[in-house]
């Protein structure tokens, strides 16, 4: 199987410097290093690639990713990458209309003494600050609130357990978490 054409995506690490010898530099072709981009060339395709934050082509939620795009050398040419869009989708304008199934926080009596201060501490935490801005032992760093008028940062696993609606005592919703990501 090689196709005329492929596109593969992956996190923009892997090409840094410090990833060169496995990723390799489209410079570096001649000189027969084994790596991605070599192995990529030696089954007969041209290679470009470049990083691209999914915020820049009207998605609500700024997103690195790395996009190779390989064209097999008896077609020729190559396919260009697409030019960044004009303005960008806030997450008010992403999860406006959507009829709140929002998660408050538990009460003090569900779920024990120890976890409702955390939630307390959860309360404090402002439009685009996170855990790390009201807590200085590390614990629950991963917690972060959303900001109306920009768009999301990088949402990963579980984003439903971790990030907070930019209103109140709440996590956003699977629904706005959908929209977010552009489901």
């Amino acid at each position: 199987l090689q196709p005329k054409v492929f596109v593969a995506e992956n996190v923009p690490s892997i090409a840094d410097f410090n990833n060169r010898d496995i990723f390799g530099s489209l410079n570096e072709e001649i000189l027969g290093r084994d790596t991605i981009l070599r192995r990529l060339y030696n089954c007969g395709y041209n290679i470009n690639y470049k990083v691209l934050d999914a915020s820049n082509f009207l998605v609500p939620q700024k997103r690195e990713r790395l996009f190779i795009i390989g064209v097999r050398k008896d077609i020729g040419g190559s396919i260009p990458f697409p030019k960044k869009r004009e303005g960008e989708i806030t997450v008010r304008e992403a999860i406006q209309n959507i009829e709140s199934q929002t998660r408050y926080f538990a009460p003090w009596e569900e779920i024990g003494e120890q976890e409702y201060q955390f939630m307390d501490d959860l309360k404090k935490i402002k439009e685009g600050e996170s855990v790390r801005d009201i807590r200085d032992d590390g614990k629950g760093y991963t917690f972060f609130r959303l900001e109306y008028d920009k768009p999301s940062p990088t949402l990963t696993k579980r984003p439903q357990k971790t990030v907070l609606h930019p209103d109140g005592d709440k996590f956003i919703s699977l629904e706005e978490m959908k929209r977010i990501f552009s489901f």
